[in-house]
């Protein structure tokens, strides 16, 4: 039998391997703690942010520290490789393109039964205030900094050193496609086509800036869209 599994866990050795593994492991945590399922979120602020905190452990947290154990990320170069403008030609104007367009498209989206009983997590708190909506802006703009860097991020800079490009762009979109399973259908529908527009949002603009703010707009325009239809703005 040794000899087997020596067999069975040879791919394990490739660094590209074990963090593949992680990532999957991760993202089966947060499909049964943090995932919304159509009609059955507990719309509540502290739910809310019960989850956000878990996405940015699983998706933030524990891959950082697990390339910078691994020697593969500093602060400087996180900084420098993530969190700057980047190429602004080639990451803003196609941002601002989608962002109008999503918003558009989501207006009409928003009368969807299925979003408007899942969205926002926070539920009416968020549109009971100008304060509490700029809040509830704020908590989801960590948490789709959290989402985007762990597939946009960790997972395409991790696979592609030893898979390739094309290999880690289908990976973190069927990966970031397969965590909507179970939420309204039209998000399903939309979550692979944009798992790849927010890689080569990523990739064009050599920086997450673009995808993180797209996301953001999708997220706070689907929320507030089902607030005021529900009357709760």
């Amino acid at each position: 039998m040794q000899p087997f599994f020596e067999v069975l866990l040879e791919p394990l050795r490739a660094k590209s391997a074990r963090y593949l593994l992680l990532a999957l492991v991760l993202q089966g945590l947060y499909w049964y703690t943090v995932a919304p399922t159509a009609g059955a979120v507990d719309s509540t602020i502290s739910s809310a942010v019960r989850r956000i905190a878990i996405t940015i452990v699983l998706f933030l947290v524990i891959p950082l520290l697990a390339m910078s154990w691994a020697g593969n990320i500093s602060v400087r170069r996180l900084r420098c490789r993530w969190l700057t403008w980047g190429d602004v030609p080639a990451g803003l104007l196609p941002t601002v393109v989608c962002s109008v367009v999503a918003l558009i498209a989501l207006w009409f989206g928003s009368s969807d039964a299925q979003l408007q009983a899942t969205y926002p997590w926070a539920g009416a708190w968020a549109g009971a205030s100008l304060i509490n909506l700029l809040i509830w802006s704020l908590l989801r703009l960590a948490y789709y900094t959290a989402f985007e860097f762990f597939y946009r991020g960790f997972l395409i800079v991790t696979v592609r050193q030893h898979y390739g490009l094309v290999m880690a762009v289908w990976l973190q979109a069927s990966c970031s496609f397969l965590i909507h399973l179970g939420t309204p259908t039209a998000e399903v529908i939309a979550a692979l086509p944009a798992g790849f527009l927010f890689a080569a949002l990523a990739l064009r603009g050599r920086s997450l800036v673009y995808p993180i703010f797209f996301h953001w707009v999708i997220g706070m325009s689907t929320d507030v869209f089902c607030l005021y239809r529900l009357g709760l703005l």
